[in-house]
């Protein structure tokens, strides 16, 4: 059958949730819709079909569950199966429901492939089958118009370069392989492509910078390879970037604020990038989240930072910043001016010095703050407290010293506290009992002395408790040994004294109290 050419077609978006195209019409009548509907309920498993019941002759076609028919001259026009728990395979009977403009069957658990005949569907304006359990290829009949849905193999077919229409393709989450098509730089009124969580490989290709109005480009977690992308260097339209764990390697060009002037989110992480961060990354003014972590930067932590006023993500975890000295800290000070920052992370790099007092005046919508992993020394400062936002604090395996403070008790939403593998000592202050939030708490592997506070008894969400190689003394609280939420507590090689909990007291003593030197 002859199709009309794409420039005629009404295609405007395809993603892997939505499949619009229009095309001719066929001849078929409203009998051909109930049978090929009966047979479509017949591929269904028993219990789905009860979900159906109204799919029977006793009732008006147009009054079936899901169904939706046109005014005009009754024929189905719609069939939305959403979230109805039905599992079975789609019927090629579907392919004769000719007048239908708008098919959603997602949220359920239909499985095997997409049958071609929805390719002869020349109404069809919305196709959404996302969030099954569909695989296969992607059938052919459909290169005209898209390829879609979830768990989709083998590699994208080059026909789909033709929708010069197309302004949105997301083929997220899906086993697709091979490599990207040299074709698709003719998408050129692509606006938003998202290629995230496949199989593809191989280097991006030039032809990519044809893509010119593209906004949204997103190619998490794949295998591309090769130098940063020059072909991405030119899409200076890009809002949102997000290439994160692929095996890009090379240096980031120093103007980069000239190629990406406008760009919103920019995620970089889990490359082999190494070199200096851009310091004309601080003139890109609209600049809301930036992420490099687990690379192989090295330098310092640009001081200009300070003036993207706007930024809500920052992380620079999992690389070699920093020179061990005392001036590595010194981008903490420029940050107070950003007032919607709520994630930073520079853990596990090579910054020195000690902790400084900037970091009380952190906005107080912070709610992530990554520390450990370093060279930071000195104490914790005695206002933490003032961060009351923060939901993760880690400043593990690094040289702190000096006492716990007390505004730690302040952190009403604190749910994990990692400060293990450090130089602290003095007591564990009672104050921690009022973390009501906590889930996780580790403070292993420090010199904490006198005895385990017993408010620790009323954090009723703590899961995770690590107080092992301390010189902790004294009895394990019997409000703690009560916590029925613990699922883990370490309190090995301590100097404690007094009964052990119970076996039945509490599923997890039995396991975490093994090799335990205490008396």
């Amino acid at each position: 059958m002859h199709l009309p050419p794409i420039s005629l077609m009404l295609l405007q978006v395809l993603a892997l949730h939505t499949l619009v195209f229009c095309c001719q019409a066929s001849t078929f009548t409203d009998q051909t819709d109930k049978q090929a509907l009966l047979e479509f309920q017949s591929n269904l498993s028993p219990n789905s079909r009860v979900s159906l019941a109204s799919w029977n002759e006793s009732f008006d076609l147009c009054n079936w569950t899901g169904v939706t028919c046109a005014r005009k001259h009754k024929r189905v026009s719609g069939l939305n199966l959403s979230g109805m728990k039905l599992t079975g395979v789609i019927s090629p009977s579907i392919g004769n429901l000719s007048f239908l403009t708008s098919v959603s069957l997602s949220h359920n658990s239909f499985h095997g492939s997409i049958p071609p005949e929805v390719g002869k569907l020349f109404r069809l304006q919305h196709l959404n089958l996302s969030n099954n359990v569909l695989g296969g290829g992607i059938p052919l009949g459909l290169s005209n118009c898209s390829a879609l849905l979830n768990n989709l193999e083998h590699e994208i077919p080059s026909e789909l370069a033709s929708l010069s229409s197309l302004v949105l393709l997301s083929l997220r989450k899906n086993a697709l392989t091979g490599k990207l098509p040299a074709s698709f730089g003719n998408l050129t009124s692509l606006e938003r492509l998202d290629l995230a969580y496949n199989r593809m490989e191989a280097e991006i290709h030039e032809s990519m910078s044809r893509l010119t109005k593209i906004k949204f480009l997103r190619l998490a977690k794949k295998k591309f390879s090769g130098v940063f992308p020059p072909a991405i260097y030119n899409l200076s339209s890009l809002l949102f970037l997000s290439i994160p764990t692929n095996s890009f390697s090379g240096q980031l060009r120093p103007d980069v604020d000239l190629l990406f002037p406008n760009i919103q989110v920019l995620f970089l992480g889990g490359n082999a990038f190494k070199g200096q961060i851009p310091s004309s990354l601080a003139n890109i003014t609209s600049l809301r989240e930036f992420d490099i972590a687990a690379c192989d930067m090295t330098g310092s932590i640009p001081l200009s930072f300070g003036r993207l006023h706007n930024l809500e993500i920052l992380g620079f975890s999992y690389n070699s910043l920093g020179s061990y000295s005392s001036r590595d800290l010194d981008f903490l000070g420029s940050l107070n001016n950003y007032t919607q920052l709520q994630h930073l992370g520079v853990g596990y790099n090579r910054l020195g010095g000690k902790m400084p007092h900037a970091i009380s005046n952190l906005p107080n919508r912070l709610t992530y703050l990554f520390l450990g992993g370093n060279f930071i020394s000195g104490s914790i400062p005695h206002d933490i407290g003032n961060l009351e936002s923060l939901q993760t604090f880690k400043v593990e395996q690094s040289l702190l010293t000096g006492e716990l403070p007390t505004s730690l008790g302040m952190l009403s939403r604190l749910g994990r506290l990692q400060l293990q593998s450090n130089m602290m000592s003095g007591e564990i202050p009672p104050s921690l009992g009022n973390l009501s939030m906590i889930a996780e708490l580790y403070l292993y592997n420090n010199s904490f002395k006198e005895t385990i506070p017993s408010t620790l008894g009323n954090c009723c969400y703590l899961l995770y408790l690590g107080l092992d190689y301390n010189m902790l003394h004294g009895s394990i609280p019997q409000e703690l040994m009560e916590a029925r939420s613990l699922v883990s507590l370490n309190v090995s090689y301590n100097n404690l004294t007094g009964d052990l909990p119970r076996e039945d007291s509490n599923p997890c003593w039995d396991i975490l109290l093994k090799g335990h030197a205490n008396s």
